[in-house]
């Protein structure tokens, strides 16, 4: 008997190893496959030759994604909090790709003290927006209309 359970242990064995590298082996050819589609894709990024131009773009560009992700979450009733919240998610997703394919530093912080809802459905949202590379330094409060 203890022959017997000796010969079911070491099969055991065998059978979770081979599990193991059959699980490496799909790993390995599925990480490949996605780092050769990845290197296939080219994105467009435009890059300026002054701070001043890209600042006014990215200026733009935020005010548009900020206004698309507040619009229904703002207005009459709105908690401050869920207004941050949404401020925080395009601030961190414009930190990330500014930084990462402009070579720049990129900052936005939200007045939590001027948050203006109006009887209609417009809201102003003043934002300070900084941004700088190695010669340059841009700061300004910009206000946005949210409607």
């Amino acid at each position: 008997m203890k022959k017997l359970n000796r010969s079911l242990k070491k099969q055991n064995e065998g059978q979770l190893l081979l599990i193991a590298g059959i699980t490496l082996s799909i790993s390995i050819i599925t990480l490949s496959s996605v780092a050769v589609n990845l290197s296939s894709i080219s994105l467009p990024v435009e890059k300026s030759l002054t701070l001043k131009s890209e600042y006014d773009n990215i200026r733009k560009e935020f005010g548009i994604a900020l206004k698309d992700n507040l619009k229904d979450k703002i207005g009459l009733g709105s908690s401050d909090e869920i207004i941050k919240a949404y401020f925080n998610d395009v601030r961190n997703t414009f930190v990330f790709y500014i930084e990462s394919f402009y070579d720049v530093y990129f900052d936005a912080e939200l007045d939590e003290d001027f948050l203006k809802y109006y009887n209609l459905p417009i809201s102003e949202i003043r934002v300070t927006i900084t941004l700088s590379n190695e010669d340059e330094y841009i700061k300004e409060v910009v206000s946005y209309y949210i409607y």
